[in-house]
């Protein structure tokens, strides 16, 4: 939080928070959250955005820039994505789920280990930034070999 605007990230293997992009809730869920990958599965980063200032019109206006960092050290960034850009309820206090959801799909050749995502959402109203963190863990497909170290089964 800062000067009464916050965001935070929810790391979800739930599907149906997607569809409600944009949109007001009561509050950032606290189920469903997860920190594991695995090579085949897909999680969603959600953002949530809590009372984002409206302008004069009473539109908010909230951007992202989006810094992946992978185990193995590469870098990606995403500048100014669009988080939310609508009409207000009225509402000074209301929690918003943004209009992006970042997409993870364990695929076979991405690197084994900790992604962190470091998110600076940026409320343009007000002229602000806060930044989040979320991170998760890409373990490999085969549960036993995750267990057993190495790699290599025992036995």
């Amino acid at each position: 939080m800062r000067d009464g605007f916050g965001a935070e990230v929810v790391i979800t293997p739930d599907p149906i928070w997607k569809a409600r992009r944009g949109a007001p809730t009561r509050s950032v869920p606290s189920h469903a959250q997860s920190s594991v990958l695995r090579v085949g599965g897909k999680i969603w980063a959600l953002i949530f955005l809590k009372n984002p200032l409206q302008d004069p019109g009473g539109i908010m206006d909230v951007t992202c820039d989006v810094r992946t960092i992978r185990p193995n050290g590469k870098v990606t960034e995403h500048r100014e994505v669009r988080a939310l850009k609508c009409k207000g309820t009225g509402a000074t206090t209301r929690t918003y789920l943004a209009e992006f959801v970042v997409t993870m799909s364990g695929a076979e050749d991405d690197p084994i280990g900790e992604w962190v995502l470091e998110i600076l959402v940026r409320d343009r109203n007000r002229g602000i930034e806060v930044p989040v963190v979320g991170r998760f863990t890409l373990l490999p497909k085969d549960r036993r070999i995750a267990t057993l170290g190495e790699g290599r089964p025992r036995g």
